[in-house]
């Protein structure tokens, strides 16, 4: 099933909290110090997540495949670079999404909204040594600068990462999105015919 991209409402709160925690906590584990990861926590998330659907500054896209398989949280630039005038906050794709197409999904589809809201350039933060950087770079990125900070007594280093022509970021998903439907097209021609048919009741 290939998920869609729908408005978050304030009923997926749970589910956004539960998808970046276990995301953070796999991806992060060996980026952040143990302190850091313990402080998110499915009940602090979800929390902050209730208060932050209810906003109209700024809104969240999830990616439904009968749950919550990703999300994608944007709004105007909050401060990265003065230049740009809009930001992704956040997108994290659940680990069993992962490498799907998911998140390149829920990251054009962010971009298209931007446009129509009279964006015309988006920038986002990262962490320097996190395993985003790549997806980042493929979607045609480019590296505006770095930062280094101390949160709780640990250092926390990140990248922001602008795109000046959103026109050409969405034609980019967009490919990239095919490309992956294809690839699993193609990967389920590869399993045996016999494997591919319903299985009764055990």
């Amino acid at each position: 099933m290939n998920p869609g991209v729908r408005p978050a409402d304030p009923a997926d709160a749970a589910a956004i909290a539960r998808v970046q925690v276990e995301t953070s906590r796999a991806a992060y584990r060996d980026v952040l110090a143990p302190p850091l990861l313990s402080e998110l926590t499915y009940a602090s998330r979800e929390t902050v997540w209730a208060e932050l659907l209810g906003r109209h500054d700024q809104w969240v896209l999830v990616a439904d495949a009968g749950g919550v398989a990703g999300f994608v949280h944007a709004g105007k630039n909050l401060g990265p670079v003065d230049r740009y005038t809009s930001e992704i906050y956040a997108l994290y794709v659940a680990v069993e999404w992962q490498g799907k197409g998911v998140g390149t999904m829920l990251f054009g589809a962010a971009v298209e909204r931007l446009l129509r809201e009279g964006h015309r350039s988006l920038c986002l933060e990262t962490l320097r040594a996190g395993p985003a950087r790549p997806f980042y770079d493929r979607l045609g990125g480019a590296v505006l600068g770095s930062t280094a900070t101390m949160r709780d007594g640990h250092p926390v280093e990140k990248v922001t990462y602008g795109w000046v022509d959103l026109d050409r970021a969405v034609e980019m998903c967009r490919a990239l999105v095919h490309a992956h439907r294809m690839r699993r097209n193609l990967d389920a021609t590869d399993v045996p015919a016999s494997d591919r048919l319903p299985r009764g009741r055990s």
